[in-house]
């Protein structure tokens, strides 16, 4: 019946696609940012520290502030500093620049990461004036070095400096996901994932109250964000008079929890857009209903001749509802496909970075959200 009806089906089917379409690019992109959990051992326990002022809060820290928070044990573990950076490196086939990242020791217990090769650093490595030392990202060491299990102990430059090898992540360990950081606006820039990995060597007598990276940690068991960040204030009377010239009584210290700290400042705009799309999808399955109601109008002598013909009620509803299914089903495939293909435009719409996506929309990813989303759509 539908190939018989080829004008009908086409414009019908389209027009499903084009509001499936669109919504399934925009829930890929929402599923990723604000529904998805991080791929680290129990993500909802893990916190940014961030400083309080009366306009609102930041997640930039300085190494007075990141050395007092790493002493608050009674409410966290594995408190570490993360920066990101480019450095040039020299001396191999060809120069060329390179993302990496400056990481406390704890950062990757914080991760739950172990070393494929070698091994990763400890408090050793992070004591200013340690031996110059990095660990290498999965898909640099395929690139750079052939995935060589020998390089481990050979030395690379980076902006001139000799660095020694001691480890090798795994090909799981894609740190997009991390690769955020809160400026001092507030606002949320996004990195390219990091090709090497290099001890933060923050002094831990420091007095320096520049804020220039981010700290992230873990809450212990059984301790709420409510109850840390209780703790955290409290403690900042005390921070006060160990640095009374980094002290402001509007001022303070507090967590959020990681994911909420990422994607807060997107949130609002990709629940909008969510929306908006989810008023296209309405507006063509309308259109398709008013098309199935006219092409009813003229079925009349069809249906009175398939009643004549012994067909119940049932059998007939069976029989349109046959339909409809299928142009459902058609529609969704195609809208499917157009989704995904339109993801890149879709990006183009939303303003600013967008966190946890990666490079060009490198994380999104079909699951079983999307299949799910759009199988109930049409």
């Amino acid at each position: 019946m539908l190939r018989k009806n080829p004008g009908f089906t086409a414009v019908a089917v389209l027009t499903l696609a084009l509001g499936i379409g669109m919504n399934t690019a925009m829930f890929s992109v929402a599923n990723t940012v604000l529904v998805k959990s991080f791929p680290y051992p129990d993500p909802e326990r893990i916190v940014m520290f961030q400083n309080k002022y009366k306009g609102g809060r930041t997640g930039s820290a300085s190494p007075t502030g990141f050395n007092w928070w790493r002493q608050q044990t009674q409410a966290f573990e594995d408190v570490s500093a993360y920066d990101f950076s480019v450095a040039n490196l020299t001396g191999e086939s060809f120069p060329e620049q390179i993302s990496t990242m400056d990481v406390s020791a704890d950062f990757f217990q914080l991760c739950g990461v172990n070393a494929l090769n070698g091994r990763t650093f400890t408090a050793a490595d992070d004591l200013p004036n340690a031996p110059k030392r990095l660990v290498l990202a999965y898909g640099f060491w395929q690139r750079n070095f052939g995935g060589d299990p020998q390089v481990i102990g050979r030395r690379i430059s980076l902006n001139g400096e000799r660095y020694e090898i001691i480890g090798v992540l795994g090909p799981y360990f894609q740190n997009g996901q991390i690769a955020e950081r809160s400026s001092l606006s507030g606002d949320i820039e996004t990195y390219e994932p990091p090709d090497v990995y290099i001890p933060f060597q923050l002094d831990p007598y420091s007095s320096s109250h520049g804020h220039y990276f981010n700290v992230a940690g873990r809450l212990k068991p059984g301790v709420t964000i409510a109850d840390a960040n209780a703790r955290l204030q409290a403690s900042y009377q005390e921070y006060g008079r160990r640095w009374p010239d980094d002290f402001s009584p509007d001022t303070g210290f507090g967590v959020q929890g990681w994911q909420d700290a990422i994607v807060g400042g997107v949130q609002n705009s990709l629940l909008m857009l969510l929306g908006a799309v989810g008023l296209v999808l309405l507006i063509a399955c309308a259109n398709v209903a008013n098309l199935v109601l006219a092409r009813a109008t003229t079925r009349k002598r069809e249906i009175a001749i398939r009643g004549a013909l012994g067909a119940g009620r049932g059998r007939i509803a069976r029989q349109l509802l046959t339909e409809s299914v299928m142009l459902s089903f058609a529609g969704g495939v195609l809208g499917l496909a157009a989704g995904y293909a339109g993801i890149h435009a879709i990006l183009s719409l939303i303003p600013g970075n967008i966190p946890r996506i990666g490079g060009g929309g490198s994380n999104l990813s079909l699951d079983w959200r999307v299949l799910a989303f759009v199988a109930s759509t049409p």
